[in-house]
């Protein structure tokens, strides 16, 4: 199928056996689950290759915890420059493939590599027994060129999907988003709410949280809200509303700075920057939103903003 996003075409295949042209590519592998700097860089390496080779790129699909939904995933990475990406779905049958099979029939046999960009880390094949070893063994056989990125850093560690799932559950959305190279974000439609904040003065933009998107810390964030591509200054509250009743399903509210229109059933981007305070339950209404005040005032400073 084809993709569209701002008027450019990026061919998209919802599994690798779809694949089928016989045009020399450089195939970049790896999970990308995030996209993060590390990602970046293959990319990047991959680019700086391009001359008349077509970019694929093969993405392992994740089910769960996911950092990016697969829509935003492909509007990156064709914004990044990739022509096409492949989906390697959860199901599909190349997990059984050995990693001589890999790439003696997909990499060379259907995507036609004349290079191979992965991560120093890169393993694959059944029982992942296939490393970057083996892949410098078999360009000797096949003829595709090699390129091995190294592993990016941040603050003396490696950058990897795990790493920052790990700080944004613990609420450290700063080095989430150093690691990522961008602010983690969350989409989703305005859904009407029990509008209790509204009779407080604090009207807020109401988004379930999405199922399939790792959790972050529950509390109290200063964020970007992005409506019709404008953005707005927003405290975001992400929680289950203990004070309240409770909710079944993580919530997302946003108070938005200097905007009162009606965006119900209006889908929305909430951009997360810092962490404030963890969500709590308070004895009642009242001390509840004196906390929020508190709350707005920091985040508007925080901001460089005004209320």
């Amino acid at each position: 199928m084809l993709y569209m996003c701002e008027n450019v075409l990026m061919r998209y295949f919802d599994d690798f056996v779809d694949y089928k042209d016989d045009k020399k590519t450089i195939l970049i592998i790896g999970k990308f689950d995030g996209v993060h700097l590390g990602h970046m860089k293959l990319i990047e390496a991959a680019l700086k290759t391009k001359a008349a080779e077509r970019v694929v790129l093969m993405t392992f699909e994740r089910e769960h915890d996911l950092i990016l939904g697969k829509k935003d995933k492909l509007e990156l990475l064709e914004k990044c420059g990739v022509d096409i990406v492949v989906n390697v779905s959860a199901k599909s049958t190349l997990y059984g493939y050995t990693h001589e099979r890999f790439v003696k029939e997909v990499a060379c046999g259907r995507f036609h590599a004349s290079t191979i960009i992965c991560g120093e880390n890169f393993c694959f094949g059944r029982n992942r027994l296939g490393d970057i070893s083996y892949l410098a063994e078999a360009s000797g056989i096949y003829g595709y060129r090699l390129i091995v990125v190294p592993m990016e850093s941040y603050d003396g560690d490696y950058i990897s999907s795990m790493r920052i799932r790990g700080a944004l559950a613990d609420g450290d959305i700063q080095d989430a988003n150093a690691m990522l190279g961008r602010n983690f974000y969350i989409t989703g439609k305005v859904c009407a709410g029990n509008k209790i904040g509204r009779q407080y003065g604090f009207p807020t933009a109401n988004v379930i949280y999405p199922d399939t998107i790792c959790k972050v810390r529950r509390g109290v964030y200063a964020s970007y809200v992005w409506i019709h591509d404008k953005k707005y200054n927003a405290l975001t509250n992400i929680g289950v509303k203990p004070t309240v009743a409770g909710e079944d399903n993580l919530l997302s509210e946003s108070f938005i700075y200097d905007f009162s229109d009606d965006i119900y059933g209006e889908d929305i981007r909430i951009e997360l920057l810092r962490f404030f305070r963890a969500e709590r339950r308070f004895e009642n209404l009242d001390g509840l939103f004196e906390q929020i005040e508190k709350d707005k005032i920091a985040v508007s400073d925080y901001l460089g903003g005004s209320i």
